[in-house]
């Protein structure tokens, strides 16, 4: 009886067959995936938007807002070391890629 019980139990486990698979979205190629250089992020974001004429991508710590003293953002990019200004990915995880740029229009 003990024989047919721990059969059973092995049989059971033999058949819980791990299936978790994680089923990835495949990427749509766009325009943003053939941005390689500053300029070229820069002239697409002046295109997008006649808001957008005079977009210059910069790093954080290149903001000076003559309040007589540092954002938060600027001294935390500064301590962490910070020399990105873009970011190319899919953040909203709809299959296609996404540009996070800063930068300034130099309109405030």
């Amino acid at each position: 009886m003990k024989i047919i019980k721990l059969f059973l139990i092995l049989l059971v486990f033999a058949s819980c067959e791990n299936k978790t698979e994680f089923i990835k979205t495949p990427t749509i190629q766009s325009e943003i995936d053939r941005l390689k250089s500053k300029s070229e992020i820069e002239k697409f974001i002046q295109k997008s938007d006649t808001n957008y004429k005079k977009y210059q991508l910069k790093y954080l710590q290149d903001f000076d807002r003559n309040f007589g003293y540092d954002s938060v953002n600027k001294i935390l990019a500064a301590k962490l070391n910070i020399k990105t200004n873009f970011a190319k990915a899919d953040f909203d995880n709809n299959g296609y890629t996404d540009l996070f740029a800063i930068g300034d229009n130099h309109t405030c």
